[in-house]
């Protein structure tokens, strides 16, 4: 039996949803994106979509920043719920990057030599080996250690518990309504 990798690790949730902590995030991200050989596709990207994303709002990206100081480079990481993937940026170093999307279309996303995307529902996760992705190397991409997935902001309940049995190494954060 192979023993799986963990990162044990905890983020102290004040910091996480501190406004200007968050807005500093999403500033300096803004810039090392407009900087990079990328402008354009980012610039692409934003003109064409209709998430919401724009350069005062690029995701909830602190959290991605903190994520990727956390894991390790040889990880590949799965983001279900990636949205535009501007994100990717943090973990352009890492092993791999993998978007998870069922609502963003492949050309409204952020694409990096170490990225990947896949477009459907998180749900469909447990359903990998049925043929959902498209070749059995992307199967093993996605579920072969040492991963770590991220499911941020993504309001669901269903999707976490199928998460939970798939990935040992997930974060998973979706706040309360008050």
């Amino acid at each position: 039996m192979t023993t799986r990798a963990r990162i044990p690790f905890t983020v102290k949730i004040d910091e996480h949803l501190d406004h200007d902590a968050f807005q500093a995030s999403n500033d300096a991200l803004w810039a090392e994106l407009m900087e990079s050989e990328y402008r354009g596709e980012v610039e692409r990207i934003l003109a064409r979509t209709q998430s919401g994303i724009d350069p005062s709002f690029l995701g909830f990206v602190r959290t991605y920043e903190m994520l990727a100081q956390l894991i390790p480079l040889h990880w590949a990481v799965v983001d279900i719920g990636c949205c535009n993937a501007l994100q990717a940026w943090y973990f352009r170093r890492h092993r791999g990057y993998y978007g998870v999307d069922p609502n963003t279309p492949l050309f409204e996303r952020l694409v990096l030599p170490n990225t990947y995307h896949f477009f459907y529902a998180i749900e469909d996760i447990e359903l990998l080996t049925g043929g959902i992705v498209y070749t059995e190397d992307d199967i093993a991409a996605l579920t072969d250690d040492p991963v770590f997935a991220i499911c941020n902001y993504v309001p669901s309940d269903e999707a976490n518990k199928v998460l939970r049995q798939r990935y040992k190494n997930l974060y998973s954060f979706y706040p309360e309504a008050p």
